[in-house]
């Protein structure tokens, strides 16, 4: 039992890195296909960072990733977009207090 704890407090952490949630919504608002080294551009980190964070999301079930030939094209799943908004959200929600200060 207290393994799964350890697991899942650890995809949480991993979750709320910032590159992650950027990732997220790099894939949430460019309706193309998207490949780890396109990200990782985006996001500013290295290919293996894309490739960890990918990973990562995959595991949650927050993307799918489908090949073709030796390119892996990634996606956001149905629960993928739904949390990709409400981030979308808070953040402008933080945006918008800042602004009011």
């Amino acid at each position: 039992m207290n393994e799964i704890k350890k697991e899942i407090n650890k995809n949480i952490n991993d979750f709320f890195k910032g590159k992650t949630l950027h990732m997220i919504i790099a894939l949430n608002n460019d309706k193309s296909n998207k490949y780890e080294s396109i990200l990782a551009k985006e996001i500013g980190c290295t290919y293996s960072h894309a490739v960890w964070i990918v990973r990562n999301l995959k595991n949650i079930g927050l993307i799918e990733i489908n090949k073709k030939g030796r390119i892996k094209f990634i996606t956001l799943t149905k629960k993928g977009k739904e949390i990709a908004n409400i981030i979308e959200t808070l953040f402008n929600i933080i945006k918008e207090s800042k602004l009011k200060k």
